[in-house]
């Protein structure tokens, strides 16, 4: 069977097994491209020549001064312009080859041609894709060869102005590619800093998102770790109470007690896996909850925070340990936030706890979308890690007239009534 294509790493002629193209497939239809291209260009250009040489053999008839068309003249001529097909991939031969070709020409004295316009794309060309080093020197020994062809032509004055003109015609080229390849490299070099800066971005919210997955497991370790030991514990003191019975309630005190213990162990799993290995242990102090927001508030005023604090609590509804916990960090990243970005501004904070959940909104009259552009928003990213666990929502932007709001919402926050 007849295939197309050059196999890649995989072994397929046009990319991956999952139909992606890879970088090296696509590399190479570039560069594949680029020699049909400039074939054409190199086969045009050598009929443009060989029909003006043609067409123009009549101006030389019965001079003496040039020597007469042979088979040389033809080669060198080819020599002179098929070579530009590889001019990209390989600028620093192809220079050499034509520039030669053109030399050779004027030493021998053959007739003038437009054989010149190849030697000139070949100046560009190795400007434009050879590196500094070799477009300097390529450009030296140009200057030297053509040094070489005017005077073996020319003397005197007339050999100075001809060295002149062929060295602003072809040092022309040379500086217009040399440009270009300077304006690639300097496009490359902005490219390879955004890609540079979204890697550490990505890189640094990971690292906001992982430090805030470790605090949660840490916090909800305390939480839960506790209320199964307990529950264990106390189902355990049950069962040996009723070891000496047979009656079927101690069956189920068994039961309880070894679910008790099973959760106990794949919670603790669990929470290993989340956090870091890198983690630390972290504080044992307990955690903060809805009681514990007034100090909380009270504290960012005396930093300078304008607060206006409400809480709008249904009765008869109390939330678990892991809402209420929860609620207060929310409240705390958005408070921080307000201290560091609002500048001197008032804030509107009200936290709604019903039967089915918690609302939060945390809003301010400072700079808003004003506020400093390079922020990461790692404390949204942290608000956002928290209210995951509820299935809740996050938004965090501007607002109309000025300011910066935050509204939290945590629907299954698990609130019960008392």
């Amino acid at each position: 069977m007849l295939r197309c294509g050059t196999p890649d790493k995989s072994g397929h002629p046009f990319g991956r097994r999952d139909g992606t193209i890879s970088p090296s497939t696509v590399e190479g239809m570039r560069i594949n491209r680029s020699i049909v291209f400039d074939a054409g260009i190199a086969v045009g250009l050598l009929i443009v020549v060989v029909v003006s040489a043609v067409a123009g053999s009549d101006l030389f008839k019965g001079a003496n001064a040039h020597r007469s068309r042979d088979v040389i003249f033809w080669m060198l001529q080819a020599g002179a312009i098929l070579p530009l097909t590889l001019r990209r991939e390989y600028p620093n031969l192809v220079v050499a080859m034509t520039g030669a070709s053109l030399t050779a020409l004027s030493v021998v004295n053959y007739p003038p041609s437009l054989s010149a316009i190849g030697v000139l794309i070949a100046m560009y060309s190795v400007a434009a894709y050879a590196s500094r080093v070799d477009a300097l020197i390529s450009l030296g020994i140009g200057a030297v060869a053509i040094a070489v062809s005017v005077t073996s032509q020319l003397s005197g004055a007339e050999s100075a102005v001809g060295v002149l003109s062929n060295y602003v015609f072809f040092g022309t080229a040379w500086l217009l590619g040399d440009s270009i390849r300077s304006h690639r490299e300097r496009v490359a070099d902005l490219e390879r800093a955004a890609a540079r800066t979204a890697r550490d971005r990505l890189d640094a919210d990971e690292r906001a998102a992982r430090a805030e997955r470790n605090r949660i497991a840490r916090e909800l370790h305390d939480i839960v770790a506790h209320s199964l030991s307990v529950m264990v514990i106390h189902a355990g003191a049950v069962r040996r109470d009723l070891e000496q019975s047979a009656d079927e309630r101690h069956h189920r005190v068994r039961t309880i007690e070894d679910t008790g213990r099973a959760t106990l162990n794949e919670m603790r799993q669990l929470l290993g896996r989340l956090r870091s290995d890198s983690d630390e242990t972290g504080s044992l102090s307990p955690q903060p909850g809805i009681d514990d927001l007034t100090d909380l508030v009270a504290e960012f005023s005396d930093a300078g925070l304008g607060i206006n604090f409400v809480i709008e609590r249904e009765a008869g509804v109390d939330l678990s340990q892991t809402a209420a916990m929860s609620t207060y960090r929310i409240v705390q990243e958005s408070l921080t936030n307000c201290l560091r970005h609002a500048g001197d501004a008032n804030v509107e904070a009200v936290v709604h706890i019903a039967a089915d959940g918690v609302d939060i909104a945390v809003a301010d009259d400072g700079r808003g979308a004003a506020a400093d552009p390079t922020d990461p928003g790692y404390g949204l990213i942290g608000m956002r890690e928290r209210v995951a666990l509820f299935g809740g929502t996050v938004q965090a932007g501007p607002r109309i007239g000025g300011g910066w709001s935050v509204r939290a919402s945590l629907p299954h926050a698990k609130a019960a009534s008392r």
